[in-house]
């Protein structure tokens, strides 16, 4: 009826109800119809029958909502051991007193740090695993506010790495802030376990426009890459320099991966030398935005 009055109606969803029959759930679509002196002639309606697609729906609502609800679960059945591990590890170093037993220490103090590396996977292996589950929140984000506050979460401070900004000021991109800013951190402690000993560690973040996607960079001073390794690196559990990455997990690049595309956008590594590039993609949330630099 809304238009036979002259209104376009397009993807209206109804419930039609009849006795002893399962609800159908339609979608309609309306268009007025004119003629050549522009008078109404009638309207032509479509109807398409998605009760299926809605049950589906429903269904993968409802084994998501379980899924999540296991994972809560699974996350702290499965800290509760290794902290009573750590525990017990930190009592034993601190009761023991004789130097002959120092070796028993050390022992004690690499239990502890696994125990607490262990911690570290599990929460990143759930957190992967909801990802495609988790609701994300569109939304203009500014990626200086993301940066900053990823570097806090990192723990990092001038003491341990040098931080530069190569640009003044970036638009906002369309993305979840939260998981933004998770990309972020991954990012930044990913580069700081490559800076090496020798050399102070220095982690620059870049930004730069391309037609209506900002691609957002994290650079660090860390002996770069293979051309094989850039791809490489981006897959679970995936390590390239063993050695220096005993603090990670392995999931940081991989979870940053799915995080950006679930977001719309792209992540890639480029080798310059003596530093590694990771840079992502997202659209930008203003078409008319520009970069300061």
């Amino acid at each position: 009826f809304r238009a036979l009055q002259g209104e376009q109606i397009s993807d209206y969803e109804m419930v039609i109800l009849a006795p002893n029959q399962q609800p159908r759930r339609l979608n309609a679509t309306a268009t007025p119809l004119y003629d050549e002196r522009g008078e109404m002639l009638g309207a032509l309606a479509t109807l398409h029958d998605i009760t299926t697609e809605s049950l589906q729906q429903e269904e993968i609502r409802r084994q998501n909502r379980e899924l999540t609800q296991f994972s809560r679960i699974a996350s702290s059945d499965l800290q509760a051991p290794l902290r009573r591990i750590i525990q017990l590890s930190e009592n034993l170093q601190n009761s023991i007193t004789d130097v002959a037993a120092q070796p028993m220490r050390k022992d004690l103090r690499a239990i502890t740090r696994s125990a607490e590396k262990m911690g570290v996977l599990i929460k990143d292996v759930l957190y992967m695993s909801r990802l495609p589950i988790g609701e994300l929140s569109m939304q203009p984000v500014a990626p200086r506010e993301c940066m900053e506050a990823a570097i806090d979460l990192s723990g990092l401070t001038e003491v341990d790495c040098r931080f530069d900004f190569r640009f003044a000021q970036a638009p906002e991109v369309l993305a979840d802030p939260h998981s933004l800013t998770n990309v972020f951190r991954n990012l930044i402690l990913n580069a700081s376990r490559v800076g090496g000993d020798a050399r102070k560690r220095h982690i620059e973040f870049t930004c730069e426009l391309h037609g209506d996607t900002l691609v957002a960079g994290v650079k660090d001073n860390g002996g770069g890459v293979t051309a094989e390794d850039t791809e490489r690196m981006f897959l679970p559990l995936e390590r390239l320099h063993t050695e220096m990455d005993q603090e990670g997990t392995g999931l940081a690049l991989a979870i940053s991966r799915k995080s950006i595309e679930l977001m719309g956008g792209e992540i890639w590594a480029e080798n310059h030398g003596n530093n590694c590039h990771i840079k992502f993609r997202l659209p930008l949330a203003h078409h008319e935005a520009a970069v300061a630099s």
